[in-house]
């Protein structure tokens, strides 16, 4: 049983060994670790949980219910960049599209090399923690039956190029190509953590909280102690009963790496070196819409299916996104009449996005309560690559047969008609505001580093400043990775479980 406000009729305190803020792929895979070794677990989550009967295909809803802050987050600099975040029982994982890579070697001998934690956060360390992930949930590319028209275009496109491209390995079982990983799987297909760790926790003992948002992390004798929250009516939008929590062994956060900070944050904790907040980091990225002569039905298929990850030295990856037909509507050009016009032409559209590997460091804030206030403007490196990388794009959907491709660029022409035509990009310079950027997969802000003074948390995962408060999320994570990160942050959680656990022993 999960526990809502809806159960909860009175003032609620609870004691474990472990507290988890967060539910999401961080905070579930600690939960499976820790209660599948034996310990008392209790999870906190400030979302609902969704289950498969509330999942239908209008997205609006689904924002209204599991996406944080119904998908208006947005951090601020150098153009507005919509944040996307999920707010539910499984986090991100319940409306994310389930695309696991297993981190990059690389990444690990960067961080080993420039923030001294090379000894702890080992590749041998998180390759067998991967191991044991993919023994207990199904990794596995896309097949055939689920690949749909949109994703089938781009290895097409990808193949006539010769460019090296794959189809997406993601954590499910029988998709059945309905196109709505956005609104959580109607199908419960996807191996989100609602369906996943969190119920194989629950059997080893765990308890879970949902719908209870942790206000601050107590402490006693220099300690984390516990947290302390409340249960929210999202429905009304009204604070119900508070819960306290008491861990006799650790708290541990894993709320993202917006959420984490702002706890912090308002707790008053683990921000000695300044630190804490900063260096907020993602992936933005922007799409380009391809236009055919056949009908193509992107809402068909799964709803990334292919990518092309072999730039990823550049700066920039290409996947597929098959758009729904609300956020179709907000990405195609023209109001009025043309819009409308873009609109019945819907059906022989597909997306390719370019995301990148961004240089620029943010910041997160608080805006009061758990609002956060994100501070992120991109670099020239930046919206060079980002250039180069829908250059790429354009190229594709015509090598895959597109009569008319749009860039989404203002000032430049509304659609190209040719490959001749993309040599424009060349050398212009875009601003972000040109684009419609999104940010996601997102780093830093409790980064990890042997130095407390430039550090938030050390490499065993505990916070410089205070014993047995933990931050195990991507937070921690001293740069992104240039790829989809839900395995690498489920690697990173069940190594810092183990950890916990060898300190237990």
């Amino acid at each position: 049983m999960v526990f809502t406000h809806e159960q909860i009729t009175q003032p609620a305190g609870d004691e474990c060994d472990y507290v988890i803020v967060g539910s999401g792929p961080a905070g579930a895979t600690a939960a499976r670790v820790l209660a599948g070794a034996g310990e008392e677990v209790i999870v906190v989550e400030e979302g609902p949980p969704w289950p498969r009967q509330r999942r239908k295909p209008p997205l609006y809803p689904t924002m209204k219910s599991a996406w944080r802050d119904q998908g208006t987050n947005a951090a601020f600099g150098s153009a507005l960049i919509p944040v996307l975040q999920g707010c539910a029982l499984g986090g991100t994982s319940v409306i994310n599209s389930a695309i696991m890579w297993r981190m990059p070697e690389d990444v690990v001998d960067l961080w080993g090399r420039d923030r001294g934690i090379g000894e702890t956060i080992t590749f041998g360390a998180l390759e067998a923690a991967f191991d044991k992930i993919e023994r207990e949930i199904r990794i596995a590319p896309v097949a055939d039956e689920a690949m749909g028209r949109h994703n089938t275009l781009m290895e097409i496109g990808c193949e006539r190029l010769g460019i090296d491209g794959r189809r997406i390995d993601r954590a499910e079982r029988n998709c059945q190509g309905s196109g709505r990983c956005l609104q959580g799987c109607p199908n419960d297909a996807k191996l989100s953590m609602d369906l996943t760790f969190l119920p194989r926790a629950q059997r080893e003992g765990a308890r879970i909280y949902a719908t209870c948002r942790v206000d601050r992390v107590m402490t006693e004798g220099g300690r984390a102690s516990g947290v302390v929250g409340r249960f929210v009516d999202a429905r009304v939008g009204r604070d119900t009963f508070p819960l306290h929590v008491r861990a006799r062994k650790g708290v541990v956060v894993a709320a993202s790496a917006i959420q984490s900070p702002l706890l912090l944050l308002r707790s008053g904790l683990a921000n000695s070196s300044g630190e804490l907040g900063k260096h907020f980091q993602a992936h933005p990225g922007a799409g380009v819409v391809g236009v055919f002569d056949e009908e193509v039905k992107m809402w068909l298929g799964a709803s990334q299916g292919y990518e092309c990850a072999s730039f990823r030295d550049e700066g920039f990856k290409l996947e597929t996104l098959g758009l729904p037909p609300e956020l179709a509507a907000a990405r195609l050009p023209g109001v009025g009449s043309r819009l409308v016009e873009n609109l019945r032409r819907y059906p022989r559209m597909t997306v390719i996005a370019a995301q990148i590997r961004a240089r620029a460091h943010g910041r997160v804030r608080s805006a009061g309560g758990n609002r956060p206030f994100i501070s992120f403007s991109l670099t020239d490196w930046d919206m060079a690559v980002l250039t180069k990388g829908l250059r790429k794009t354009c190229e594709v959907h015509f090598a895959a047969g597109a009569t008319e491709v749009m860039p989404g660029i203002f000032g430049l022409p509304e659609s190209f008609r040719s490959p001749d035509e993309l040599r424009v990009l060349d050398d212009v310079v875009l601003r972000p505001n040109q684009l419609t950027i999104v940010a996601t997969h997102l780093f830093g802000t409790c980064r990890m580093g042997s130095d407390p003074t430039t550090s938030v948390v050390s490499p065993s995962f505990e916070t410089h400043d205070l014993r047995d408060l933990f931050v195990i999320d991507s937070s921690v994570f001293p740069t992104n990775l240039g790829l989809n990160p839900q395995h690498s942050i489920m690697a990173m959680a069940w190594v810092a479980a183990e950890r916990l656990l060898d300190r237990s022993r």
